[in-house]
């Protein structure tokens, strides 16, 4: 939303483009509805076709699903909204990328040296950067521009509905809205597929997960198959309350 405003204030001749993978219906419906010249992106494969296909889950070391949906732009520059502040991953990020290491000294005039990186993509900025979630916010109020209401409902993100990578409040955040996506998952998915034992350091020995799928979906959310005991508490509370909700 910011990157998309300060390139219009720019002036840029830019194609905005959004890279859907499993994000929310109602996010894909704010994009239509406020930003009607963003091309929304679909692969071939489906999130769960993928995942299907791969035959094992994707997590923090093993990310298929972004490469799939939104790494592969072969566009000849990028713009993205990618900030230091969102992960640890991103912290080392910086503001200019290319693709050859080479071709920096075309942009020294433009980029010091410490501000750039090699990128897959043959060039691709990163505006906001520096920008912490306090300054995203006040340019989106101070320019009145619109933004997904799944934020006043307390997301700190509008990314994929289920990702390893999210912590786990947000994923169950998703899975109280649509509780028929757990039992979608599984016979979508897991049909098929052997399910693992799962190893608990804390308890020193195996816990099997082999005929308890939608656990063994909450643990993979849950910092890949690594969740906490806070975790856990949620992960028991959740199963029993949904237990009448979900369709088997």
């Amino acid at each position: 939303i910011v990157c998309h405003s300060l390139c219009k204030r720019a002036g840029i001749a830019f194609t905005p483009v959004f890279q859907y993978a499993f994000e929310a219906p109602e996010v894909v419906a704010f994009i239509r509805e406020n930003y009607p010249d963003v091309i929304i992106r679909k692969r071939e494969k489906s999130y769960f076709q993928m995942i299907k296909e791969k035959r094992f889950l994707p997590s923090n070391r093993m990310r298929f699903c972004c490469q799939y949906f939104k790494e592969n732009s072969k566009d000849i520059a990028v713009i993205t909204g990618v900030r230091r502040e969102e992960s640890a991953g991103r912290r080392g990020r910086k503001m200019f990328g290319i693709k050859r290491k080479r071709d920096i000294k075309k942009y020294a005039d433009i980029f010091s040296a410490d501000c750039t990186e090699t990128e897959k993509s043959a060039l691709q900025l990163r505006p906001i950067l520096y920008f912490s979630e306090a300054e995203v916010w006040r340019y989106i109020k101070k320019y009145g521009l619109p933004y997904p209401k799944l934020y006043d409902e307390g997301l700190k993100r509008c990314g994929c509905m289920l990702c390893p990578l999210a912590q786990l409040k947000p994923n169950m955040f998703w899975l109280k809205r649509y509780p028929n996506m757990l039992s979608s998952f599984n016979r979508n998915v897991f049909a098929g597929m052997q399910l693992d034992r799962i190893w608990n350091k804390g308890k020193d020995s195996e816990e099997d997960l082999s005929n308890d799928p939608y656990r063994f979906l909450l643990y993979w959310l849950s910092s890949s198959f690594r969740p906490s005991k806070k975790d856990r508490i949620m992960i028991d509370r959740f199963l029993n309350e949904m237990n009448e909700t979900i369709i088997y």
